[in-house]
């Protein structure tokens, strides 16, 4: 009988033990596991911040450049709409003032300053 309550007993305890390793073990891996989470929650947070950073940056560049080609656009829009709205014209064929223009227009637009991070 005192051999069967020693085996009962040993067979208890590495029951025991093997039940309390398993809990340390998920209990490290769930802390574990949320220290990674929040480790990559903080590298996204970054990364978000200097894509935000350097949109806004790429916004003010462009809306400079826009603004400093604005005029130039509106004169070209004009000269294109008088070609396209004139009644009874099938075949557009530009003068010499308007080739002149476009080619000004594309000389401008390819020397604005800051744009495309010139």
């Amino acid at each position: 009988m005192n051999l069967k309550v020693i085996m009962i007993t040993a067979a208890l305890w590495i029951v025991s033990l093997f039940a309390v390793s398993e809990w340390y073990y998920g209990k490290g891996w769930d802390e574990g596991r949320a220290a990674l989470v929040t480790q990559q929650r903080q590298q996204a947070r970054a990364r978000l911040t200097k894509q935000v950073t350097r949109q806004q940056q790429d916004d003010t560049r462009g809306a400079a450049a826009e603004q400093k080609g604005a005029t130039r656009t509106v004169t070209i829009t004009q000269e294109v709409v008088k070609y396209v709205k004139t009644p009874g014209r099938n075949v557009c064929t530009f003068d010499e003032a308007r080739v002149k223009l476009k080619q000004a227009a594309v000389d401008n637009a390819n020397h604005i300053e800051g744009y495309d991070h010139e």
